[in-house]
């Protein structure tokens, strides 16, 4: 009879041990399909957040070009705008822009050219 009753505390422990397992692989596959969902969230927020950071930086910059003109002589207005265009043509990673007028219409942006200037850099806001 002891052995009998070994024999049933062995299958037992085999049965256990075999379903502790199989728990342990369920649970470590379930980790791994969380840590890559995980990954792949944390990766479209820091490029959300990204897209963030360069929206402000626009916002900044669009913001520094306006305060420009606040109480500007007539005479200065023309060499700020060309220095508003350089520096939103940085910002923009475009070789140039251009802004003209005629009698006719009102004054219109250029579209700028896409592309980088050699040793053309972003101007620090």
């Amino acid at each position: 009879m002891a052995e009998d009753e070994l024999r049933q505390q062995k299958e037992a422990l085999l049965y256990a041990d075999d379903t502790l397992e199989r728990r342990v692989a369920e649970c470590t596959a379930e980790l791994r399909t969380s840590n890559e969902q995980l990954k792949q969230k944390i990766a479209e927020l820091e490029g959300a957040e990204a897209a963030v950071e360069e929206r402000l930086r626009f916002e900044i910059l669009l913001s520094q070009l306006s305060t420009r003109f606040l109480n500007l002589p007539p005479g200065e207005v023309d060499r700020q705008i060309e220095h508003g265009l350089q520096h939103l043509a940085q910002f923009l990673e475009v070789d140039r822009s251009a802004c003209s007028s005629s009698r006719e219409t009102r004054p219109t942006f250029a579209p700028p050219t896409r592309g980088r200037s050699r040793g053309a850099s972003r101007p620090r806001p």
